[in-house]
């Protein structure tokens, strides 16, 4: 019986450590932007040079970030605050002077090796940055005023783990109530096809279930089902 038990507790010790190994969750509300730079460099491993005047507050939460799509999210934030991500060790990130910060910076940014013993060694060889226009990123964000972002993070997260070409990232800036997504142009145009229907004031919506149909063609197709709980509102 003792030996049952300790096999138990040896899975379970595997299990809870490779889940803290593979994932991240992040949380945090109105605080400075270094702080989030400082997380960011005690992840990877790396260095970051910050520009003057770098004092701003964010907000920022992501339930699930994994090793691959940590330098992607990160990226995504500091876009949608203004700033570039220029690749290397350390991390240089400046003032953007172009707006939308695209995924050819991310792809550079990946060509450098990471510091031995870093949790992101094992990252997949990143696509070469020269693409089609359909394939394109850029990053965007969406405000929402009738909802709130944490309730429709799972909606943009899905529809972009659904996209059989081209995936993206989303991120929550629940202090603005705003949504950073990074994806396709294709992908945005589809989002910004949505987003009204679900950004509409309402007695409290329960997503029931969400689906997504697309094709070969140009169509695309949205739908939600939902439940009310009479006894609240948003």
């Amino acid at each position: 019986m003792g030996g049952k038990k300790m096999r138990w507790c040896l899975v379970s010790f595997i299990l809870i450590f490779s889940l803290n190994t593979f994932a991240e969750k992040i949380a945090m509300t109105n605080v400075p932007i270094s702080e989030f730079v400082d997380w960011y460099s005690r992840k990877t491993g790396k260095g970051v040079i910050i520009p003057n005047d770098f004092n701003e507050k964010i907000t920022v939460y992501n339930a699930d970030i994994s090793p691959e799509n940590l330098p992607a999210f990160f990226v995504s934030v500091m876009a949608s605050r203004g700033y570039e991500v220029s690749p290397g060790n350390p991390v240089i990130i400046a003032k953007s002077h172009q707006g939308n910060y695209g995924i050819s910076a991310l792809d550079k940014a990946l060509e450098n090796p990471l510091p031995e013993g870093s949790s992101l060694n094992y990252l997949p060889d990143y696509p070469e940055p020269k693409r089609g226009h359909f394939f394109t990123q850029k990053t965007q964000t969406y405000s929402f005023h009738h909802v709130l972002v944490k309730d429709i993070f799972s909606v943009i997260d899905i529809f972009l783990k659904s996209s059989p070409y081209s995936g993206g990232q989303v991120a929550i800036d629940e202090g603005n109530n705003r949504l950073i997504v990074t994806t396709t142009v294709e992908n945005h145009k589809q989002i910004q096809s949505f987003v009204p229907s679900i950004d509409i004031q309402r007695t409290q919506v329960l997503i029931e279930s969400i689906m997504f149909e697309t094709t070969d063609g140009s169509n695309f197709d949205f739908s939600f089902g939902v439940g009310k709980n009479q006894g609240q509102r948003w």
